[in-house]
């Protein structure tokens, strides 16, 4: 074999050697990254799977009421509590009904529909929505605070709306029992002198729309010192519930009524057009107030005396009190178990 010929052989061998070197490193970047590719996708379902048992953890824990539904306001997924909400043992068998089809035979139609409204209002509007909620559970009414939130994924989409409820019954009961020790007297259940003044002004403003005349009547049991001191404190508590429980019968659900003090008692009356009217008035009231009261072996006779005084549209209301107290304190000094003006 000639030299030329040779050497061309030579060049051809390692051309072909660069090329297969150049094929076997390209063959290496492609199972490196082959093998980057499978750790990625292991770590990402076992990512998947950890949140997967992180959010089945958490909702199978958390006392909240919480409920997924897609777009069409179909169930996806439910919390545990959610199951004991509906009865159901088994979320899955749940899965595709709709938000109607959930919630019939617990809540009334026309809630249903409203809260649908919400739901898709929340989800239009991309903005969560909360409220409450009354709900009875069998023979029992139970208080929810309910939030709405829209479900949106990374790329800005609608995914469906997750429902969180949370049983606030006992709070909303101990606020009431707050706000009615705040407002009403313990003994009596009647308004206290406080709220009185408070329920009081706000009739002002619709009597004088209406332009109806309004009046204070303020009565004050007789002798009920000497009623404590001869049959005791309790017999005394006694007389005060009777006595305003009978008076409060003669009363109209517009008059605002109260324990003002002590024995001293308030009504703020409307719509007696004249003297006389509210005179007729008040003296029913005094033939409710006089009577024997029965406690245990004793018999106790009570009457009370009655004031009354005008409120005048451009008057002030504890002024009008006032007048009242001192014709009340008239009727005392007059004989007792009257009314005066």
């Amino acid at each position: 074999m000639s030299p030329d010929k040779t050497t061309m052989l030579l060049n051809e061998n390692r051309m072909l050697a660069r090329r297969l070197e150049r094929v076997n490193k390209q063959m290496r970047h492609f199972v490196a990254l082959h093998d980057r590719a499978m750790k990625l996708r292991e770590y990402s379902e076992r990512e998947k799977k950890i949140q997967d048992m992180y959010n089945t953890l958490l909702l199978n824990n958390i006392p909240d009421i919480i409920f997924i539904l897609d777009p069409e306001l179909c169930f996806h997924l439910g919390s545990s509590a959610f199951r004991l909400f509906l009865g159901r043992e088994n979320s899955e068998n749940l899965v595709n009904w709709s938000f109607d089809q959930l919630f019939r035979g617990i809540m009334p139609e026309d809630r249903i529909q409203w809260t649908r409204s919400q739901l898709e209002s929340a989800m239009s509007e991309r903005r969560q929505m909360q409220y409450r909620e009354e709900i009875r559970l069998g023979n029992d009414k139970r208080v929810f605070d309910i939030s709405i939130v829209p479900a949106i994924d990374q790329n800005d989409a609608i995914m469906g709306v997750v429902c969180i409820m949370r049983d606030t019954t006992e709070q909303a009961v101990l606020m009431a029992r707050l706000e009615d020790l705040a407002t009403t007297d313990p003994l009596t259940g009647l308004l206290n002198r406080r709220h009185f003044l408070t329920m009081a002004a706000s009739k002002v403003a619709m009597a004088a729309r209406s332009h109806m005349r309004m009046w204070v009547i303020i009565y004050d049991l007789d002798r009920f010192k000497q009623t404590n001191d001869t049959y005791g404190h309790a017999a005394g508590d006694y007389v005060l519930i009777k006595v305003s429980s009978s008076v409060k019968k003669q009363l109209r659900p517009y008059d605002v009524f109260a324990r003002y003090g002590g024995e001293e008692f308030a009504i703020f009356a409307m719509g007696l057009n004249t003297r006389e009217d509210a005179a007729e008035f008040t003296e029913r009231l005094r033939r409710a107030a006089e009577q024997i009261v029965v406690f245990g072996d004793a018999r106790i006779p009570v009457t009370a005396s009655f004031g009354i005084a005008e409120y005048l549209p451009n008057g002030n209301l504890e002024d009008a009190i006032l007048a009242a107290d001192a014709a009340m304190y008239r009727a005392k000094e007059g004989g007792r178990n009257r009314v005066e003006f």
